[in-house]
């Protein structure tokens, strides 16, 4: 086992390397740890990697190199199958996708959100109130008895968010969240995941636009177009490096 990257970190990759169908390289040999409490910005181009990393960091893609390591112990696909270790690692990181179609799929709303409460048997009444809860904090109440092909997809990202928060993670991990919201909901998600921050979960997110990130994000990493991280460090001093941005293609 390899020597961990930080000892605090909660997630961590060492010189990932992953290629989809074994020849489109998205990550190339990418090492990063994201510690507890902070607001991780992953910035860069369509294709640059961010997305890939995000779903290795969820154990969602296998490496084809390198390690990652999840709360102290490295992860594998094994590990992931484990009947104690599996089910464990879900409930502590959690997950949106960027196309909330690929997420929601419960006939109901309220039965999206409850999907992931009634595999951990939790039922009745505080089911009901971590629903509601979960969707309180989104101001998506309303959309409790709506059928998803009824939602915008703005109003999908916040139920598929919803899905998400109703567990409670540690670790939440979201891809572009702010894209398609319009700037009510963008201004109300910002809040809440700099709540969350403040609470204490530690929050990952991948973006190709700058808008928002200084406000979010307590560090960030640059990927470049080469799927290799650039640079590291605070979100303003990386936005305003007008040269950086230049060669992620990001201005």
């Amino acid at each position: 086992m390899i020597a961990s990257l930080d000892d605090a970190a909660v997630l961590e990759v060492d010189r990932a390397t992953y290629r989809y169908a074994g020849r489109f390289c998205a990550l190339q040999d990418v090492s990063l740890a994201v510690r507890p409490g902070e607001s991780l910005a992953l910035l860069g181009a369509n294709g640059s990697g961010k997305s890939t990393l995000l779903k290795v960091l969820d154990g969602l893609l296998p490496l084809d190199s390198g390690t990652l390591r999840a709360f102290g112990r490295e992860v594998t696909p094994d590990l992931l199958e484990d009947a104690a270790f599996g089910p464990a690692f879900r409930r502590r990181v959690g997950f949106v996708f960027q196309d909330a179609d690929v997420q929601v799929f419960s006939p109901t709303v309220f039965e999206e959100v409850a999907f992931g409460p009634l595999q951990l048997g939790i039922a009745g009444a505080d089911l009901d109130e971590r629903v509601h809860s979960a969707l309180g904090l989104l101001g998506a109440e309303a959309l409790v008895d709506r059928t998803p092909y009824e939602l915008s997809g703005g109003e999908k990202k916040r139920v598929a968010l919803a899905s998400v928060l109703v567990l409670a993670p540690e670790v939440l991990l979201l891809d572009e969240p702010l894209e398609g919201l319009d700037p009510r909901a963008r201004r109300m998600l910002l809040r809440l995941l700099e709540d969350l921050r403040r609470a204490g979960r530690t929050v990952v997110f991948a973006s190709h636009d700058l808008a928002g990130v200084t406000d979010l994000a307590t560090r960030a990493a640059v990927f470049g177009e080469d799927h290799r991280i650039l640079a590291e460090g605070e979100p303003k001093d990386l936005v305003s490096d007008c040269a950086l941005l230049a060669r992620a293609n990001l201005e």
